[in-house]
């Protein structure tokens, strides 16, 4: 009796893991039949991030870098810290550094000179303000200006960091997926007293309605950790700015399967960009 009702409560939660899987799926195949169906929407500048040490690469490397820009990514996640004597080193430690430790300078070098880097971005997670002044300077040297950016800087350090350089930056904050407008009024002022560009943040604790004003007023969504394709589809959705992910050519993929599906308008009759 007891085996009869065990292989019944097993067959029970069997049929659940089925529904649940199967519900699953039905809910993904929905959101990416939602984006293939919206207009294309992302910006000339749309960034595929590499996160720091993906792809089983050692993080700060060159290795790293290349085979970041090698696999779909158009940007990649750098450690920035300053030596004593203020100069700018791919570590997240200063205490790290030593011989052989990579400069942000032969980094910048390297994507000037080397042909397939010379379109590609750097995103500079900072661990430390006080030299980058210096940043400015190795940006216009090696004609970078437009191609770096900060992040890890929270709303305490922005006034410092828009003070000292005039590198670009995301504001990292502590997000709620809310529709209050009281909140929503206090985190967009936030984000536009700081002078980011943007505010990067975890796919869950961003609305759709909080993106759109955000874009609407000419300010980007980062997303941090997009590693599955469901994610993506659910990030790409709220049109961002940027995507960091351990697997850029997955997300490179869908990006390009939604533009050469998305619907686009020629002499206002809507049709299908294979059409």
């Amino acid at each position: 009796m007891i085996k009869k009702i065990l292989i019944i409560v097993f067959a029970a939660l069997v049929l659940c893991a089925g529904i649940t899987i199967l519900s699953l799926a039905i809910k993904n195949s929905s959101n990416e039949k939602e984006l293939y169906s919206t207009y294309y929407s992302l910006d000339e500048d749309f960034i595929i991030e590499a996160a720091n040490g993906s792809m089983n690469q050692k993080k700060n490397t060159v290795e790293f870098i290349k085979t970041a820009f090698n696999s779909g990514a158009n940007c990649v996640e750098l450690d920035l810290t300053f030596d004593p004597s203020g100069v700018p080193y791919i570590e997240s430690d200063p205490y790290n550094i030593k011989d052989g430790t990579l400069k942000l300078e032969q980094v910048m070098l390297m994507m000037k000179n080397e042909a397939p880097y010379k379109h590609c971005f750097i995103d500079l997670n900072v661990n430390g303000t006080e030299n980058l002044s210096l940043i400015d300077e190795l940006c216009e040297k090696y004609e970078m200006t437009d191609r770096v950016f900060y992040s890890g800087i929270n709303l305490n350090q922005s006034s410092l960091v828009r003070e000292l350089s005039s590198v670009p930056f995301y504001l990292t904050m502590e997000m709620h997926k809310s529709e209050n407008n009281d909140y929503l009024t206090e985190a967009f002022n936030d984000i536009s007293a700081s002078g980011a560009i943007g505010v990067e943040c975890e796919l869950d604790d961003m609305s759709l309605l909080f993106s759109s004003i955000l874009k609407e007023n000419w300010m980007k969504v980062s997303f941090d950790n997009i590693n599955d394709k469901n994610d993506c589809v659910k990030a790409l959705l709220m049109s961002p700015g940027r995507i960091k992910t351990d697997k850029p050519y997955e997300v490179l993929e869908i990006v390009q399967n939604w533009q050469n599906n998305a619907p686009v308008e020629f002499y206002g009759i809507e049709t299908t960009a294979e059409n």
